[in-house]
Parts: structure tokens; sequence; C-alpha cells
């Protein structure tokens, strides 16, 4: 998968001021705007961006080309894709540029904002997961000089749970 589906974030140590870890839901900020401004929606939908992630551990660099709100075949949420740091070139013509970073100033502006974020700190021998495809998660700043911080991050591909839970389903426990 490009993105994993899901992230496990393990605290090992966290004895730093300021780190506070963050998640928004993204299915959420992307209803808001369903609802308040179709025509950001369907900006955010129907533009196709460019992203790319350069995996150095394992010395391999993934390209995905999608929108940042992506939707199923119902019309539900399928992902959503906000990353500055792999986002690249934005798939429109001329005239519709404008158009598309005025959306995804809005949609940043709610994914940031304090009215859809939960924060919390992330304790030693905490593990925080989370759906990496609905949720959009960072933290704030931090003092490196105050003390150390160490979080190990492991993922899952979103078919590997979805797999397990469908066996699970089918045999008696």
């Amino acid at each position: 998968e490009y993105a994993p589906g899901y992230q496990f974030l393990h605290c090992l140590i966290n004895e730093v001021d300021g780190g506070m870890s963050s998640i928004v839901d993204g299915f959420k900020v992307s209803d808001f705007l369903r609802n308040n401004n179709p025509e950001v929606f369907d900006t955010l939908v129907n533009t196709y961006v460019k992203f790319k992630n350069n995996d150095f551990t394992q010395e391999t660099i993934r390209f995905f080309h999608a929108p940042l709100i992506t939707l199923n075949k119902d019309k539900d949420y399928n992902d959503i894709r906000f990353s500055v740091s792999t986002m690249g070139i934005i798939d429109c013509g001329p005239k519709d540029v404008e158009k598309f970073y005025k959306a995804y100033r809005k949609f940043a502006g709610l994914l940031h904002s304090e009215d859809y974020s939960v924060k919390f700190r992330l304790n030693k021998g905490d593990i925080f997961s989370f759906n990496n495809r609905r949720t959009v998660h960072g933290r704030t700043k931090y003092n490196p000089n105050s003390g150390h911080r160490h979080l190990q991050g492991y993922y899952l591909d979103r078919d590997e749970i979805l797999g397990k839970l469908n066996y699970l389903k089918k045999i008696e426990l």
C-alpha cells in the first residue's frame, strides 16, 4: 500500500517540554465541507495530486496519484490524504489552480483547527494506534534540549487487518 492503513506509535520515552500528540478525524472535517462548502469538497474530491514517498529504510520510492479525499462507489469515504512532505504537483489545468489552492487552504485550516483536533501526551509505554487513511496525526512543537523523546512506529496494511477480521468472524472462538 502507498500509505499504510493503520499506524501504531509506541512511546519509548517522552521527557521533553511540549510534543503533545494530536489527531483529527479527516472524515468529520470532510463531512463539514460536504455539507457547508460543496464547491470546496468537490474540488478536493475531483482534483488529482501526485504524491511521492521516499522510503530510505526499504530503499524504495513510491508514487501515488489521487485526490486528497477519495470516495468509494457509494460516495462514502475511502481515504483522506494530507501530507505536506509527500504532496507533489496537482493535476489540473491552469484555470483550476487557484480554485484547488483555495480549497486546499480551507481543508488545511479545518484540519489544524482546535475545533476538530484532540491533543494528548504520550507517556513511556503508551501505544497509540489509528486508522491512517481516516485520520490526520501530528504533534506540537517541543524543546529537544529539555529531555529525550523517542517514538517507534509500526504499520499494518488495511488488507491485513480486514483479512484477519474476516477470518475471525468465520471461525468460532
